[in-house]
């Protein structure tokens, strides 16, 4: 009996130290739980490597530069189109300002009987770089013509009582200072007055002028400069002497 006793206590001592051994035990894995999940952390949140920061600063670069370039070939393309629609816009100007001269009056076939003032009109028609137009209303020359700078000028004569063409203004430029008039040719048809050759049926019809000009404009991005041809024709509205 008595060893049966002393088995029973010894059984009860093991398992009162199997208890307390069990705590000890959770605490140690609990612990190791515990610096995975703080590794595993770390791992989670950790930054960019070098190569990484390296690639992507690579890649911004590239994206700003592709940027930039089409930024500035749309501003140059902007400002390119801004140039030439000024100069087209001059180019109309200073057509517009010979027809309206042209309507209002008749060409002066006079002017062209004296050489040294209005240069030859040819056979052909062709005017050697002066237009000249009698206005109905007022019955002064205008001239217009290409001076020494290249620049469209309009000059208003005046006849005096002696029978002699005046100037009653100086000549006055048209064209804008930037401008330059490369080429101003006109052709008149008929090529003689129609008045003093009554009997001639090819010219019995009213004046009527083709204008054929070209501008240089400057632009920044093409050294050579913006070059605008213009043509027009516009007839007298007026079919009687002056």
């Amino acid at each position: 009996m008595i060893n049966v006793k002393s088995q029973n206590h010894g059984s009860n001592v093991k398992n009162v130290m199997s208890k307390q051994e069990i705590p000890d035990q959770i605490s140690v894995v609990l612990a190791t739980e515990s610096v995975r999940n703080d590794r595993a952390g770390m791992i989670a949140v950790r930054g960019f490597t070098l190569i990484e920061l390296m690639i992507s600063m690579v890649v911004f670069a590239i994206f700003i530069t592709v940027m930039f370039s089409t930024y500035l070939f749309v501003a140059s393309a902007s400002r390119d189109a801004n140039e030439e629609r000024k100069a087209i816009e001059e180019a109309q100007f200073l057509l517009d300002e010979m027809v309206r001269t042209v309507r209002a009056g008749t060409v002066d076939y006079s002017c062209y009987d004296a050489a040294d003032v209005c240069g030859v009109l040819n056979a052909d028609g062709r005017v050697d770089g002066i237009l000249a137009v009698r206005l109905k209303a007022t019955g002064e020359r205008v001239l217009f013509q290409k001076d020494a700078e290249s620049a469209l000028t309009i000059l208003y004569q005046k006849k005096s009582n002696a029978g002699e063409w005046q100037n009653s203004s100086s000549p006055k430029k048209l064209s804008h200072e930037k401008i330059t008039v490369e080429r101003l040719d006109f052709l008149i048809t008929p090529s003689a007055d129609p008045y003093t050759h009554v009997v001639d049926n090819q010219f019995q019809y009213q004046s009527r002028v083709s204008i054929f000009m070209e501008i240089q404009a400057p632009a920044r991005s093409r050294p050579d400069g913006i070059r605008i041809p213009a043509q027009t024709t516009v007839s007298s509205r007026f079919y009687n002497r002056l």
